[in-house]
C-alpha cells in the first residue's frame, strides 16, 4: 500500500507509518496518522481498521442533510429530483421506470453507510442475468446515485467504483420488423380503421421516421410538390403525457426525406382544412398532437384483428430499412434517409434483419456466369 510507508526512529529502529483520508469534516479534509508499527503486517492491519470506520462514517461530520438521507431510498427520492431538471420529462419517465422496477427494491432500505462492493457486484450480477438488454445503462445510473452521496459527503467513497462488469453482449431484437408481406396486411387492416390512423402507419412505414419525428410534423414541414419532408424537431412525452418539442439528437437527424407521392397525397387529404402551423396528426378539436401511447394503441388493435405478431413501433422503421435494402438501395441514401451520423450504425442494427440472405451463393454464381 503506498500509503503505509517505512522510516527510522530517533534509536535507528525501522519503523511503519501510514497517512489516510477519512472524509470530510467540519468544512475540511481530515486525515488520521498512525505512526510506530514495528512490522508492515501491524501497520496494514491498522490502515484497514481506519479506513473501514472511515466508510462506516465513524469520523464524518454529522449534518440536517445526514439525518434525512440515511437509506438508499431517502438518497435516491433526494437524487430524482434533482436529475428531473436536467433531462427530457420522456427521459426522466424512462430512467426512472428502470430503476423502480430493478434497483430500488434491492437497496431501498439498506443503510448508506452499510453499502458495499458486495452488494453492488451481487446486484449488477442478477440484473444482467434478468435485465440484459439493460444493466449496463442502469448499472451506469446506480453508480450515478452513489456518487452524489459522495459529492454530499454522506459516504467517503463509492462503492461502485469497483464493481467488475461482464462483457457487454450488444444484441439486436432479430423479429422487430415485418416482411413485405407482412406490412402489406397491416396496413390493409390499417385502412379500415378511421382515416387519420391509416395515413398516420402509411407514412411511418413508408419513409423511416422514427415515431417522434413523425409526431412533431407540421404542415409546413410538406413540401407537396417534390414530396419530401422537412424533419427538423422531435416529440416525446413524459409519465403524465405531457408533450415536448426538442430538436434532432444529432446534426444528421436534422434532414430532408424523400416520400413517395401517393402517401404523400394521402397526407395531403388529411390536413386539407388546416394551417401552416398545425400539428399533421392531432387530437380533433384540439391543438395537442398524438402520443406515442396512443398510436401504440391503435397499432396494437391493427395487430390483434390482424392476427400479425407484435412488433414496436420503432418496428416500422426497422421494416422499411430492411425493404429498402431488399429493393437495392445504396447504403448512403438509406443512411440518409434513416438520420443516421454513420454508416456503421445503419449496417450494423439493420443487416441482420433481412430474411432473404440465403441465397448468396446463387446471386455470386449468376452473376459470374451472366
Amino acid at each position: 500500500m503506498s500509503d503505509i510507508k517505512a522510516y527510522t526512529n530517533k534509536k535507528g529502529e525501522k519503523l511503519y507509518k501510514f497517512r489516510i483520508y477519512v472524509g470530510f469534516v467540519d468544512g475540511k479534509s481530515k486525515y488520521v496518522n498512525r505512526a510506530g508499527f514495528k512490522t508492515k503486517t501491524e501497520a496494514k492491519k491498522a490502515y484497514q481498521e481506519v479506513k473501514f470506520a472511515a466508510y462506516q462514517g465513524e469520523y464524518r461530520q454529522e449534518s440536517n442533510l445526514d439525518i434525512s438521507l440515511r437509506t438508499f431510498g431517502d438518497l435516491y427520492d433526494f437524487w430524482l429530483e434533482q436529475y428531473k431538471n436536467t433531462v427530457r420529462g420522456s427521459s426522466y419517465y424512462v430512467i426512472k421506470k428502470g430503476l423502480d422496477k430493478n434497483v430500488y427494491p434491492y437497496l431501498k432500505n439498506k443503510q448508506l453507510k452499510n453499502i458495499t462492493l458486495i452488494d453492488c457486484q451481487n446486484l449488477i450480477n442478477k440484473l444482467l442475468k434478468t435485465n440484459p438488454g439493460n444493466y449496463v445503462i442502469l448499472s451506469v445510473y446506480m453508480k450515478k446515485i452513489l456518487q452524489y452521496a459522495v459529492t454530499l459527503k454522506l459516504i467517503p467513497e463509492n462503492p461502485m467504483n469497483n464493481v467488475i462488469k461482464p462483457r457487454e453482449k450488444k444484441t439486436y431484437s432479430s423479429n422487430n420488423y415485418y416482411s413485405k408481406e407482412e406490412l402489406k396486411t397491416f396496413l390493409a387492416y390499417s385502412k379500415k380503421e378511421k382515416f387519420h390512423v391509416y395515413v398516420l402507419f402509411r407514412l411511418l412505414a413508408y419513409s423511416g421516421m422514427r415515431i417522434g419525428e413523425l409526431l412533431a410534423l407540421k404542415v409546413a414541414d410538406i413540401d407537396f410538390n417534390t414530396s419530401q419532408i422537412s424533419i427538423t424537431k422531435t416529440i416525446s412525452s413524459d409519465a403524465d403525457s405531457r408533450f415536448e418539442l426538442h430538436k434532432p439528437k444529432t446534426t444528421t437527424g436534422n434532414r430532408i426525406i424523400s416520400v413517395d407521392p401517393d402517401t404523400i397525397n394521402l397526407v395531403s387529404t388529411l390536413i386539407k382544412d388546416k394551417k401552416k402551423d398545425d400539428f399533421i396528426f392531432r387530437f380533433y378539436g384540439c391543438s395537442k398532437p398524438y402520443s406515442p401511447r396512443t398510436v401504440a394503441l391503435w397499432k396494437n388493435k391493427i395487430i390483434k384483428k390482424a392476427n400479425l405478431r407484435k412488433i414496436s413501433l420503432h418496428g416500422f422503421r426497422h421494416t422499411y430499412t430492411s425493404l429498402l435494402f431488399e429493393s437495392g438501395v445504396n447504403i448512403k441514401e438509406i443512411q440518409k434517409q434513416l438520420g443516421h451520423s454513420k454508416v456503421e450504425m445503419t449496417l450494423n442494427v439493420y443487416t441482420h434483419l433481412s430474411r432473404n440472405n440465403n441465397d448468396i451463393g446463387s446471386k455470386f454464381d449468376n452473376y459470374l456466369n451472366n
